[in-house]
């Protein structure tokens, strides 16, 4: 006889959404466990120092420029004196240490400004916290007291004739200021205030284009200054 027709295939069997099959298999301790997430490296940035391998600040701490309970910090004061290389009048201001007295000598410290400034520069900006330094360096012993004068480098006979500028002729006032400060401006110093007199009791410092003025005066009396520091020329 003929042969019987196969049987039709099964139908698959869906699996039940609440069946056992998808239940996730218990971890031992009856807490389904959860996938771990991928750790994803990170870069850790690596801090600025504060000193360097020379043991010098990468910059000023602000401990230093922030008022402090208990110091009294100097102010800065005005004053002029009559010089002979320019024939007029002329102007600086000076910080005097806390507490100054004729009885003791203190050295003294030039800091000539940028180009386009006088001698108002950094009495001016109050951001540059320079009596604030002075006072905390010297309360925590870290320098001893002294004078810090600041000149108006531009050594022109006539200001209202000629100013301050780029150009050749505007530079020449400027490079006659390390005559006029050797000349008339530290003479008038010593004998206004109790100073540490020559070499030993004088530093010059400057930024920008007095900088340059401090390089250039260093190069014309390298005798008369013990410290020297020109930032950014």
């Amino acid at each position: 006889g003929e042969e019987a027709p196969p049987p039709p295939p099964e139908a698959p069997v869906m699996p039940s959404p609440t069946g056992a099959e998808n239940t996730p298999m218990p971890s031992p301790t009856g807490i389904p466990e959860t996938p771990t997430p991928t750790e994803v490296p990170t870069s850790t940035p690596t801090p600025t120092p504060e000193v360097d391998e020379n043991g010098m600040y990468a910059k000023c701490p602000m401990t230093y420029l922030a008022k402090r309970d208990g110091v009294t910090y100097g102010k800065y004061e005005h004053g002029t004196y009559y010089s002979e290389y320019c024939g007029r009048e002329r102007g600086y201001t000076v910080i005097l240490p806390n507490g100054y007295t004729t009885e003791k000598k203190y050295p003294v410290i030039y800091l000539l400004h940028g180009i386009f400034g006088d001698e108002n520069s950094f009495a001016g900006d109050a951001t540059n916290r320079i009596p604030e330094l002075i006072g905390n360096l010297v309360s925590d012993g870290l320098c001893e007291e002294f004078i810090l004068v600041c000149p108006a480098m531009f050594a022109a006979s006539d200001e209202t004739v000629q100013a301050p500028g780029f150009t050749g002729e505007a530079m020449v006032p400027y490079d006659r200021f390390p005559k006029e400060l050797v000349d008339c401006l530290i003479p008038h110093i010593d004998a206004t205030y109790s100073t540490i007199t020559g070499r030993e009791g004088t530093a010059i410092a400057g930024f920008s284009m007095g900088g340059r003025e401090t390089l250039y005066t260093l190069l014309q009396y390298p005798d008369r200054f013990r410290y020297v520091c020109a930032i950014a020329p």
